[in-house]
């Protein structure tokens, strides 16, 4: 296995570890369905480590709470005050594991604050995500599950005193987005947990080095010179797409009595939360978006030139054939 990205593949109605995704990704946050998977991964894991002397292993459950409360008094302090009714909803989620009044969750908050809890991941979903995902095909993806737990966690405590959906404006949603990151870092070592990245700093610094590999080898990867298979596109006379190594190339536009070769300039960029290449030729003020299908095929969308106009699509073939040489 390598670096991989998670890709959304929720299809509503499905389910994964015996409890329906709809409670992680429906927009309306569904209070009970939140709490059985809770409980779900709560019992993933029968036990976590030993004690310092040896003796009996502490029980998984007990971990999973004892920090699932701390990230979510984070949460709910985020907007400046945590409320009798934050701290009633987070032991109702919790199961009542640490017996929460307002008086014990302000103490928590500051002996989290004084430990920079937040400043790691919890150490229940590094195991979660290793108990899940490691030597599993499809880890990325039931990894990505138990991230989005986090989130939905984290949008049902903002929702206890916040009209508003819990969103990059919120103060703690940076942290809470990293663990989507976390996944992905982990996805290049099967998933094993990185001891040495002791913080989400070291983490996500490793992350940014995976992806700028990824976009570099993504790059090479759309070198080459592109036919027009399908798609309105070719209808609007475009027809070869040349990628060269260097960032440049060209696209050919059928004209009325010739066959123009466009200059166009490439990089691979972020979009949707996803690399994809971008090409961008001045001549015609377009910006083409491409998304590889396949190792032979890819997919091109170009935005309307015109008012009223809807995007022009492609599906694009490789062709055998050299591009190192100059046109």
């Amino acid at each position: 296995m390598g670096f991989e990205r998670i890709i959304p593949m929720y299809v509503q109605g499905t389910s994964f570890m015996g409890q329906n995704l709809d409670a992680l990704y429906s927009e309306k946050i569904d209070e009970a369905g939140l709490k059985q998977w809770a409980e779900t991964l709560a019992d993933c894991v029968e036990y976590f480590g030993n004690n310092e002397d040896g003796g009996q292993a502490i029980p998984f459950r007990y971990v999973f709470f004892f920090e699932l409360v701390d990230f979510c008094l984070f949460i709910a302090a985020s907007d400046g005050s945590i409320t009798p009714e934050e701290v009633k909803a987070i032991d109702w989620l919790t199961s009542g594991e640490r017996s929460l009044d307002l008086e014990k969750a302000m103490e928590l908050r500051t002996e989290a604050e004084e430990q920079c809890l937040m400043r790691r991941y919890p150490y229940s979903f590094r195991i979660l995500v290793e108990e899940v995902a490691g030597g599993n095909e499809d880890g990325i993806m039931e990894a990505g599950v138990i991230s989005r737990f986090y989130l939905q966690v984290a949008r049902f405590v903002h929702s206890i005193d916040n009209p508003g959906d819990f969103d990059e404006n919120n103060p703690a949603y940076l942290y809470v987005s990293s663990f989507d990151k976390y996944v992905e870092r982990v996805s290049a070592d099967d998933f094993f947990i990185p001891f040495e990245e002791e913080t989400i700093e070291d983490t996500l610094a490793v992350w940014d080095e995976l992806v700028k590999q990824e976009e570099e080898g993504m790059g090479d990867a759309f070198c080459g010179t592109w036919k027009v298979l399908s798609g309105n596109a070719k209808a609007l006379g475009f027809s070869d797409l040349v990628i060269k190594t260097d960032g440049n190339g060209y696209m050919s536009v059928k004209k009325l009595f010739r066959t123009a070769k466009e200059p166009l300039h490439w990089s691979v960029e972020d979009v949707a939360g996803m690399p994809s290449l971008v090409v961008r030729i001045p001549a015609l003020g377009t910006i083409v978006v491409m998304t590889p299908l396949d190792s032979d095929k890819m997919a091109a969308m170009i935005p309307p030139s015109k008012p009223g106009q809807g995007p022009a699509m492609a599906i694009l073939q490789r062709a055998n054939v050299d591009t190192s040489i100059p046109f």
